[in-house]
């Protein structure tokens, strides 16, 4: 069975459905990934007009609802519904671009820039930039609310197979936190060290003075 033509009724209704199912897919994750997510209500609110528009076009197909010009108006609640579906995709993609970047700078908040090269050296280089370049990328799409980007379909497979990456990237850099925990040790112990050195230094300072005072006198 080969695909309806591009512009047709039957290729818009299969492009909701295909999106639908992006968003679900992606909203999933961002629950299995993100416990707060169940409180961001924005994608659902949009998937609730994506389907408000899909029913209004099933309305004049089914009969019940009878426009002056019923393909015109079928196909214009399709391309809405369309375009609340790809702002529920970019809705959720930018929670998952900014709940990560959060969620990673707030867990390593705590530790030093030394350490935090040592250990994990791809932190500053890799991880942080990239979150926030997408970031950047997902919240101009996301409040674009005229028109759909033309490449918007490959950017929302980049987009989630960016943010899935860096979730990835994420994990593991967390699994590397008892190493950033035993070089902070490292570094207090160095910085007692070097504390304890300068007191005795001082002391001995001040006893070599008293000493010499005593011989001169």
């Amino acid at each position: 069975m080969g695909n309806p033509p591009k512009n047709s009724i039957e290729s818009k209704k299969l492009k909701v459905t295909k999106l639908y199912l992006s968003v679900k897919d992606l909203a999933i994750f961002a629950e299995e990934t993100t416990p707060d997510y169940k409180d961001f209500l924005q994608p659902t609110l949009e998937i609730n007009r994506a389907f408000d528009h899909l029913n209004r076009a099933s309305s004049v197909e089914q009969g019940i609802k009878e426009p002056e010009e019923p393909e015109a108006y079928i196909q214009d609640s399709l391309n809405k519904a369309i375009g609340h579906l790809y702002r529920a995709f970019f809705d959720v993609a930018d929670w998952l671009s900014i709940n990560l970047r959060e969620s990673i700078i707030k867990e390593f908040s705590g530790f030093s820039h030394e350490c935090i090269q040592a250990v994990i050296p791809e932190y500053y280089t890799e991880i942080v930039p990239t979150i926030e370049k997408v970031s950047k990328k997902i919240a101009v799409l996301r409040n674009d609310k005229d028109v759909v980007a033309p490449d918007a379909d490959r950017q929302m497979d980049s987009y989630e197979e960016i943010l899935k990456g860096l979730h990835e990237k994420i994990t593991n850099v967390r699994a590397k936190k008892g190493g950033l925990i035993e070089c902070e040790k490292r570094l207090e112990r160095g910085k007692v060290k070097e504390l304890i050195i300068k007191i005795l230094l001082v002391l001995l300072g001040a006893i070599a003075g008293v000493f010499g005072t005593l011989l001169i006198t």
